[in-house]
C-alpha cells in the first residue's frame, strides 16, 4: 500500500497594489506606521571584551572613591560589573537576592561605615526596588552609589523584554546621574573611568548622598577568551574640592564666641544627626554646652553622649508639652544642630519662643527649618566649629547657670512622675527597661512611629550610653531589619533593633532570607501593641468607624510560627523580668545569629497609662513652687 502524498495548499499571490492601497487608506486615521530599511543587528564578538574593560574601569573608579562594600543582586545584564567586582579583592561583595533588602542593607552599611557603598542590579524593574532606600539616603545624607545595568539603546521603545526607561528611576533623590552607552570595540574604557570618577565624587561631597549610574551593555556579556585586565592610561586627576570648606574664618568664630558668651538664657537643641554616624559630634556638642553652661536639649538620634557631665535634658519632650513651662523657659538664643527635632513639642517651643533667635549649624548650608524660625544659617563643619568655639569662649556666667538650673528642676520633676510608673507594663516603661538593660555602647536601631518617640521621651538612652541609630530622613517604617543588619555589620558589633509590630511586618522578607545571605548578629525586639499604636494619640482615634480599619490596622501575630519556619530563635515576653532575661541572653558576648523577642503589651491600656502620666505631669508642672521663679 503506497503512502499518500500531502499536497501543499496553494498560496494566493500577493497583490502589492492592494497592500499599498490599504496602507494609504488607513493612514488617514493616523494609526498605522510602517518601517523599512532597518538591518538585523549582528553581535560583534569583540563586545564581550569591551564590556569587561568598561566594567573594570567603573570598579577602578569605585576604589578611587574609597568604596569598601558592594551589595549586588543576581541578574544577567549586570554580568560585566559582577565579574569585575569578583576580580577586585579591595571591595567586599555581599550577594542579596532581593533588591529591596539589598538597598536597605547598603543604607545601613553607609550609616555606620565611613565610605560610600555600592549597589548593583540588573535591568528592568530590579532598580525600582532601590527607590525607598535611595530616598532615605538622600534625606539622611548617606553616600550610596546605585549602579543599574541596562540594555542598549537599540532595544528600547521596541517591546524588548526586561527593558524600561531607567534614567528617571530616582529623579529628584540623587546628587548626580550619569548614563553610559553600551561599549563597542572602539570604546575607550578610560572614558567610563572618567565619568564614573566624577559621579562618585558627588556622593561624598560637602552634601553627601546617593548617585545613580546607568550602564548599558550589549551582548555578548561575557566571553571565555582570555584578556589582559584593564589598567588606566593615566590615573584620573583629583577632582577640585568644593568651594565651600565647611570651616568658618577665625574672625567669624571669634565674633560668634563673643556673642554666645554674652547670652544668659541660651540653649543648644539637637535633632537627628544627618550623614554617617559620628560619635565625635555628640561629644563636641556636649562639651560646648558644658562650657557655655547652657541646657542641652537633645535626643537619642543626636548620637551617644554617655555619662559625661554635659547639661543634658532628658525629658524636654514631656515637660515642654505644658504651655506655662514653654513660656517659663523661653530662650534668648538657641543654637541648633542637625535636622528638626523628633519631638513635636520641642519643635513647638522653638516655633513659639525662639523664632528669629535661632542659629542653625549645617555643613551643607541647607535651611532645615520647617517652622521658618531660624534667622541665621551657619555653614560650617559642626565638630570643628564646636572645638573652635570652646577654645575662644569666655567663662560661662552665673546667670546662664540659673537658666540651666530651671531646666534641670523641670527635668527632675518629670523624672519622678515617669519613674513612678516603672513597675507598670506599658510602652514607656518597656523602653526604659531596654535602655537600662543594654550595655553602654550597644548599637540600637530604633524604628519610627512610637518606638523612636518613646525612647526619646522616657528612656534616657543618651545617659545610658547607647549608640542609637535610625532612619529619620523620610521616617519610613520599611526596611528596618535590613538597615539594622547593615549597621551592625559595618559597626562590627552585635546590636538590637527595637520596632513596632507593623514595622517588622514591612520587612519580614529580610528576616526570612537573612540567614545564608547576610551577617545576622542582631536581636529584634518587637513591641506587639496590636497595630499602629501611634494613631491612638491622634484625633482620628475617636472616629467611630474608620479608625481601626484604616489607621490602627491590627494584625494577628504570626511571629512564633514564622520564626520556627525560618529557624530563628524566638522569645515571647509579658513582663519586665522576662524582658531583661531575654535581652541579657541574646546580647551577651559570644551570642550569634538572629533572635526575635516579641514583647506583648495591651495597646489600649498602654495608651491610658500614657494619658494618665501626662495628666499628672501637667498638674505637677503647673503647681506653684520656687522652681518656677526665673532669675
Amino acid at each position: 500500500m503506497s503512502t499518500p502524498r500531502v499536497q501543499p495548499r496553494a498560496q494566493p499571490p500577493v497583490n502589492n497594489d492592494s497592500a499599498s492601497a490599504l496602507t494609504r487608506a488607513l493612514s488617514q486615521y493616523n494609526c498605522v506606521y510602517t518601517k523599512t530599511g532597518e538591518a538585523r543587528h549582528q553581535p560583534d564578538p569583540r563586545i564581550a571584551q569591551a564590556n569587561a574593560a568598561a566594567a573594570e574601569a567603573v570598579v577602578y573608579a569605585m576604589c578611587l572613591a574609597g568604596v569598601e562594600h558592594a551589595v549586588v543582586s543576581p541578574g544577567s545584564r549586570n554580568t560585566p560589573v559582577l565579574l569585575a567586582l569578583q576580580a577586585n579583592s579591595a571591595i567586599d561583595v555581599t550577594v542579596v537576592l532581593d533588591e529591596r533588602t539589598a538597598g536597605f542593607y547598603a543604607l545601613g552599611l553607609a550609616r555606620t561605615g565611613t565610605k560610600p557603598v555600592v549597589l548593583v542590579c540588573t535591568s528592568g524593574s530590579a532598580g525600582a526596588h532601590y527607590a525607598a532606600a535611595i530616598a532615605e539616603a538622600n534625606h539622611s545624607r548617606l553616600p550610596l552609589i546605585a549602579i543599574t545595568a541596562d540594555r542598549p539603546a537599540r532595544l528600547h521603545n521596541c517591546g524588548a523584554p526586561q527593558t524600561m526607561a531607567q534614567a528617571q528611576l530616582f529623579a529628584g533623590q540623587t546628587r548626580g546621574f550619569c548614563q553610559l552607552e553600551a561599549p563597542t570595540a572602539s570604546t575607550n574604557p578610560d572614558q567610563w573611568l572618567a565619568h564614573s570618577h566624577k559621579l562618585f565624587a558627588q556622593a561624598t561631597s560637602v552634601h553627601p548622598g546617593p548617585v545613580h549610574l546607568n550602564l548599558r551593555f550589549a551582548k555578548p556579556l561575557w566571553s571565555h577568551k582570555p584578556r589582559s585586565p584593564y589598567t588606566p592610561t593615566a590615573r584620573p586627576e583629583p577632582l577640585p574640592s568644593s568651594p565651600h570648606t565647611g570651616v568658618l574664618e577665625p574672625k567669624l568664630v571669634s565674633t560668634l564666641a563673643t556673642s554666645l558668651g554674652g547670652v544668659t538664657r541660651g540653649a543648644i537643641v539637637c535633632g537627628p544627626q544627618l550623614g554617617a554616624d559620628n560619635p565625635a559630634l555628640a561629644r563636641a556638642i556636649a562639651k560646648l554646652a558644658t562650657q557655655l553652661g547652657w541646657p542641652l536639649v537633645g535626643e537619642p538620634l543626636m548620637g551617644c553622649v554617655g555619662s559625661t557631665p554635659a547639661p543634658q535634658i532628658a525629658y524636654a519632650d514631656l515637660f515642654l508639652r505644658t504651655p506655662q513651662v514653654q513660656q517659663e523657659l523661653a530662650p534668648e538664643l538657641v543654637l541648633r544642630f542637625g535636622a528638626m527635632p523628633t519631638s513635636k513639642f520641642v519643635g513647638q517651643w522653638l516655633e513659639a519662643h525662639a523664632r528669629g533667635r535661632t542659629l542653625l549649624v549645617d555643613p551643607a548650608a541647607q535651611w532645615l527649618d520647617p517652622t521658618k524660625g531660624v534667622d541665621t544659617l551657619i555653614s560650617a563643619e559642626p565638630v570643628e566649629l564646636c572645638r573652635q568655639l570652646c577654645r575662644q569662649l569666655p567663662p560661662s556666667q552665673s546667670a546662664s547657670r540659673d537658666y540651666l538650673n530651671v531646666f534641670r528642676a523641670r527635668d527632675q520633676q518629670t523624672a519622678r512622675v515617669v519613674q513612678a510608673r516603672d513597675s507598670l507594663w506599658w510602652e514607656g516603661s518597656i523602653s526604659r527597661t531596654i535602655a537600662q538593660t543594654l550595655a553602654p555602647g550597644t548599637p540600637v536601631h530604633i524604628g519610627n512611629s512610637n518606638a523612636v518617640r518613646d525612647l526619646g521621651s522616657f528612656a534616657q538612652a543618651q545617659a545610658n550610653g547607647l549608640r542609637v541609630l535610625g532612619s529619620r530622613g523620610v521616617n519610613g517604617i520599611d526596611g528596618n531589619v535590613a538597615t539594622a543588619l547593615g549597621e551592625m555589620q559595618a559597626a562590627k558589633a552585635r546590636g538590637v533593633l527595637v520596632c513596632g509590630d507593623l514595622t517588622l511586618r514591612h520587612d519580614l522578607g529580610t528576616l526570612l532570607n537573612a540567614t545564608g545571605e547576610l551577617p545576622t548578629d542582631l536581636t529584634v525586639v518587637v513591641i506587639q501593641n496590636g497595630g499602629g499604636g501611634i494613631f491612638r494619640q491622634l484625633p482620628i482615634s475617636s472616629h467611630p468607624v474608620a479608625f481601626e480599619k484604616f489607621f490602627l490596622t491590627p494584625r494577628q501575630s504570626v511571629l512564633s510560627g514564622f520564626c520556627q519556619a525560618a529557624h530563628i530563635t524566638y522569645r515571647h515576653v509579658r513582663n519586665h523580668r522576662e524582658l531583661v532575661d531575654s535581652l541579657v541572653d541574646t546580647t551577651s558576648p559570644g551570642t550569634n545569629g538572629l533572635c526575635v523577642i516579641e514583647v506583648e503589651v495591651d495597646g489600649a491600656a498602654s495608651e491610658n497609662t500614657r494619658r494618665q502620666l501626662l495628666g499628672e505631669l501637667a498638674t505637677t508642672l503647673t503647681a506653684p513652687g520656687p522652681q518656677a521663679d526665673l532669675p
